[in-house]
C-alpha cells in the first residue's frame, strides 16, 4: 500500500514525504477499522441468525403439528363411502383433548355422531357439515403455521440480515467513530498534501516600507544640516 501511493503521489524528501507516509498510516488504520467491524457484525449476525431460526423452526414445527390433526381429518370427510372412521375420530378428539372451546366440544360431539346408525341422506348432511365446521375450526392453526414458515423463510432473508447488521453494542459503535476519525485525518493530510504542493506553506515577498528622512551631519561644515537620504 505504501509503495503504491509514493508511486501515485511522487512526493518530495521531507514535509511531502511525511505527510504520505502518515496517509498511508492512516489508511491502514481505517482497513483494519473496516475488518474489525465487519468481524464482529458477521460474529453477531450468526449469533441472531442461530437463535431466530432456532426459535422460529420451533415455532413453525409446532403450528404444523397442530394443524396436521385437522389435515388427516379433512381427507377423511372426503373419502368417499363411509367416511372417517371411529379411530380417526377418536385420533382428532385426543389430539383436541386440551381445547375447551364449545365449538371445538360440538364438533367432536357432531364427529362421533358419524358412526352412529342414521339414514344416509341424514348421514351425508352430517358430514357436510363436519367439513364446514372443520374448515371453519381449521382456518386459524393454517394461518399460524403459514406465519411461522414464512417467519422461518425471512431469518435467511437479505433484508433480515441487513437489519441484523445495523449496529447495537458499544464495541460496533466505537468502531465506527474509529473509522470515521480515520477518515476526517486522511481527508485532512490530502488537504495538506494539496497545500503544500501548492506552495501555502512557502515565504511570501513582503513589501519594503519606506523609512523616514535621517539626520546626518555633515563632515567639513561646523553647521548641521537635515539632509533627506534615499530609503535603504
Amino acid at each position: 500500500m505504501m509503495e503504491s501511493l509514493l508511486e501515485d503521489l511522487q512526493p518530495r524528501l521531507g514535509l511531502e514525504s511525511h505527510l504520505v507516509e502518515q496517509m498511508g498510516e492512516t489508511f491502514w488504520r481505517m482497513r483494519r477499522a473496516q475488518r474489525m467491524r465487519d468481524g464482529l457484525a458477521l460474529k453477531s449476525i450468526r449469533s441472531k441468525v442461530q437463535g431466530e431460526d432456532t426459535v422460529a423452526t420451533m415455532q413453525a414445527s409446532q403450528a404444523l403439528d397442530a394443524v396436521e390433526p385437522f389435515e388427516r381429518l379433512k381427507e377423511a370427510l372426503s373419502r368417499r363411502g363411509s367416511g372417517p372412521t371411529a379411530a380417526e375420530i377418536d385420533e382428532f378428539a385426543n389430539a383436541r383433548k386440551g381445547e375447551p372451546s364449545e365449538a371445538m366440544q360440538e364438533f367432536i360431539t357432531l364427529l362421533k355422531s358419524l358412526n352412529q346408525p342414521m339414514e344416509e341422506k341424514e348421514r351425508k348432511a352430517a358430514r357436510q357439515e363436519a367439513r364446514r365446521q372443520l374448515d371453519w375450526l381449521r382456518e386459524p392453526y393454517a394461518i399460524l403455521a403459514s406465519q411461522c414458515v414464512g417467519r422461518s423463510e425471512r431469518v435467511q432473508s437479505a433484508a433480515n440480515l441487513a437489519a441484523l447488521m445495523a449496529p447495537e453494542d458499544q464495541k460496533s459503535v466505537h468502531l465506527q467513530r474509529l473509522e470515521d476519525a480515520n477518515l476526517r485525518r486522511l481527508w485532512r493530510l490530502i488537504n495538506a498534501l494539496g497545500k503544500v504542493r501548492q506552495g501555502a506553506l512557502e515565504k511570501k515577498d513582503v513589501k519594503k516600507i519606506p523609512s523616514k528622512p535621517e539626520c546626518v551631519v555633515r563632515p567639513k561644515s561646523a553647521d548641521r544640516q537635515w539632509v533627506e537620504v534615499p530609503p535603504r
